[in-house]
């Protein structure tokens, strides 16, 4: 699965006394790391982040707990140790009750990097990523405290991307996903609707429409939702055996089709005045589509066409 967590530091593994433990903790608060900007290595679209996620839900912010509110409930110096650990990487833990469900990778999906390792997980931890989550539970969600990191607030309703850490079997989102307050994810419930309900029938086209031949190799890794030099005034046709779909570019050059089933497929362009469709702008674009899958295309629109 692709890795969409921003790289971060390790705690170095060494034997800590008691002593220095809670001698290092006031400095720690006092001085805590802060990280100056994020660089996020990927930024997929919505339908490529939902595959390269374990969980995409939507949720109710319950309860936030930040580094420092654990530090006090140690009780041991090995309790502090672990706290004091995971104040060092900056997390904080999100509980959230699930409304909605869209995604949980299944058994193979979760295996498919997994070796023999994994199994000395905390094992609190790797229940949490074993378990089956249904609408109404509470799922913990972890999260950088540095600009990496995304802020919640208790009661407020998010759809949230998270990916399963190989490490520690914690979920865990970043701005480098597209988790988002559920009022701000509209594009995206707007596919989530058909990956949920559609079945076989929830592959996704996206495209754009250029005049500019240099944006035909459009870089998956680092999704935009425009192109240069972008072309409208056009109608895009997807036909199969089963009929045909149609949309207009929107003022970005970019244009989507939901809710389409197996099979093959090819892709046109009509002048939006051509009321009959008998002259193609392109010539015709073959596409294979796959059950549940994500496609894109770039039409090319030479300048002065239509």
């Amino acid at each position: 699965m692709l890795n969409r967590l921003p790289e971060r530091r390790r705690a170095i593994d060494l034997p800590i006394a008691a002593s220095t433990v809670f001698s290092f903790v006031a400095l720690s608060v006092a001085f805590r790391p802060v990280v100056l900007g994020c660089s996020c290595v990927t930024s997929l679209s919505v339908c490529d982040d939902v595959r390269a996620s374990n969980l995409v839900f939507i949720g109710a912010v319950e309860k936030i707990d930040d580094a420092k509110s654990f530090l006090s409930s140690a009780r041991t110096p090995e309790e502090l140790r672990s706290l004091l650990e995971k104040y060092l990487y900056q997390e904080d833990q999100i509980t959230l009750k699930i409304k909605a469900m869209f995604r949980q990778a299944d058994d193979d999906d979760a295996d498919n990097n997994k070796d023999a390792g994994d199994k000395d997980k905390d094992a609190k931890d790797d229940d949490q990523a074993e378990k089956k989550y249904k609408v109404g539970d509470s799922v913990v969600v972890w999260t950088e405290s540095g600009e990496c990191g995304y802020r919640f607030e208790v009661g407020e309703t998010y759809l949230v991307y998270a990916v399963e850490d190989e490490g520690n079997g914690r979920f865990e989102t970043t701005k480098c996903t597209r988790t988002a307050r559920v009022t701000d994810a509209g594009e995206d419930l707007a596919y989530l609707f058909f990956y949920q309900n559609g079945g076989a029938a929830s592959a996704r086209v996206e495209g754009f429409a250029t005049s500019d031949v240099k944006q035909l190799n459009q870089d998956r890794f680092h999704y935009s939702p425009k192109v240069g030099s972008p072309v409208t005034g056009i109608s895009v046709e997807i036909r199969s055996e089963r009929g045909a779909h149609f949309a207009e570019p929107d003022l970005n050059g970019h244009f989507v089709f939901d809710g389409l089933a197996e099979g093959l497929y090819q892709l046109f362009a009509y002048s939006a005045d051509d009321a009959t469709r008998q002259a193609a702008l392109t010539s015709s674009i073959p596409l294979r589509i796959r059950p549940r899958s994500c496609n894109s295309r770039v039409l090319f629109i030479p300048r002065g066409v239509p």
